[in-house]
């Protein structure tokens, strides 16, 4: 979002206008929880299609594996999905 940073707290609410590189990550060792909306729909139909279930909404998250990481960089482009490197 042009360079910034957003740091959320509980109740933050951040609008990434489509089109717009963008990231998200827990820099803390708390768990943390989000709610994504995305419109149009679709979005689900590409996590549903490379994502791992944990085993129960108490399980720690696990690393990604780099067979997992194959698969999203392979599945992205065909949801319109670009996935940009750590320099953007």
């Amino acid at each position: 979002m042009d360079g910034r940073k957003v740091i959320g707290v509980p109740g933050t609410f951040v609008q990434i206008p489509r089109g717009t590189p963008h990231a998200f990550r827990n820099n803390t060792t708390a768990p943390a929880r989000m709610l994504i909306q995305c419109a149009p729909a679709g979005f689900e139909k590409f996590m549903a299609e490379f994502a791992t279930e944990l085993p129960s909404a108490d399980s720690p998250p696990l690393p990604p594996s780099p067979a997992e990481i194959e698969k999203l960089l392979r599945v992205a482009p065909d949801y319109g999905i670009v996935v940009l490197s750590h320099d953007h």
